[in-house]
């Protein structure tokens, strides 16, 4: 008999309860000098070792008496009690709430020892351990301290223990208290000279004066940072030209390529968009169009500024003559 704790327990503990008592009412019925005794060893045998051990811990291992008793110490591990079930929603959901550290702690170790018997121990793995596990995690998730977590979440694995984490909430405990106590003594006495409980019309005049100053130098070096900037942008920007109805464009419809489409003005601004312009294709479909996004076709103005692409203008040349380079003197030769 497989007893591991699965979604499919009870559908195999059925299923062998029923097959063992088959065995046990045809060889009892084969054989009437079978007894008690050799029915409860049948038992004990058939449930394999972790049986043995289920039975152990609800002191059954020893029944020689009645066979049905065993059974019912299956049935109890197979099927836990209401009280059972309502613990280990409790384990899930428990928080602190109002409580303190030490009584939320005491509540947490009630919980587990009522739930720990169902776990089963092993060489490498005791109960102390389970115990220490479930505390540690209930701790973590039941504790209402914010900074504990934090602090948690920087130590290792291994460092990271039921104490330290105690350690860790008492601390961050105290330090909460401390500062509540402090400022409810601040609230209580109020000192005459606390900055904090004077108003701006209270406030030396002199001081007030001072950071009125300050605050007006520092609006005035903003405003002419702005005004440099304003003027180094207008020393290189142009404004577009404007463009007429039925003028043949260059419409560019994605801003991210750099691909450009003859088209046809249709529509001019308007008082409310005063930089949008409708275009149509030769396929007839009408766009509408930033004025950045559209450049003129007409080339017979000796070159119109915006029929350059901004995104692939090559960088021009300095326009100075350009001499062919005399190297180690060969133009001096014959």
């Amino acid at each position: 008999m497989d007893w591991a704790v699965d979604a499919r327990l009870p559908q195999r503990y059925k299923e062998w309860r029923r097959e063992v008592r088959n065995e046990l009412r045809l060889s009892m019925a084969e054989d009437s000098d079978k007894t008690e005794l050799w029915a409860c060893t049948y038992v004990v045998v058939c449930s394999g070792e972790q049986g043995e051990d289920i039975l152990q811990q609800a002191g059954m291992l020893g029944e020689t008496n009645d066979h049905k008793k065993i059974f019912k110490a299956f049935d109890n591990f197979v099927t836990p009690s209401s009280h059972y079930i309502e613990d280990c929603i409790d384990y899930f959901y428990v928080k602190q709430g109002d409580l303190s550290i030490s009584e939320f702690q005491s509540k947490a170790e009630k919980l587990i020892e009522r739930i720990i018997p169902s776990y089963k121990a092993s060489s490498t793995i005791t109960h102390a351990d389970v115990k220490q596990l479930l505390l540690r995690n209930l701790l973590l998730v039941g504790l209402s301290h914010r900074d504990m977590l934090r602090e948690c979440q920087r130590l290792k694995n291994s460092d990271c223990t039921s104490a330290k984490i105690l350690e860790l909430a008492r601390q961050a405990e105290y330090r909460e208290t401390t500062a509540s106590r402090i400022a409810t003594t601040i609230r209580a006495n109020p000192t005459p000279n606390s900055l904090t409980d004077l108003s701006a019309s209270e406030m030396p005049i002199h001081q007030a004066k001072n950071s009125s100053d300050r605050g007006s130098q520092h609006r005035e070096r903003m405003a002419a940072e702005r005004d440099k900037r304003r003027h180094r942008f207008n020393q290189r920007a142009r404004e577009f030209r404007e463009l007429q109805l039925n003028e043949n464009v260059y419409v560019q419809l994605d801003p991210e390529k750099s691909k450009w489409q003859k088209g046809n003005i249709v529509e001019t601004p308007t008082k409310t968009q005063p930089r949008s312009y409708r275009v149509q294709l030769p396929s007839c479909q009408r766009f509408q169009r930033n004025r950045r996004h559209i450049r003129s076709d007409r080339c017979t103005e000796g070159g119109d500024e915006d029929t350059v692409d901004p995104r692939r203008t090559l960088p021009m040349r300095s326009g100075r003559d350009r001499h062919s380079p005399s190297r180690l003197h060969y133009d001096r030769l014959g």
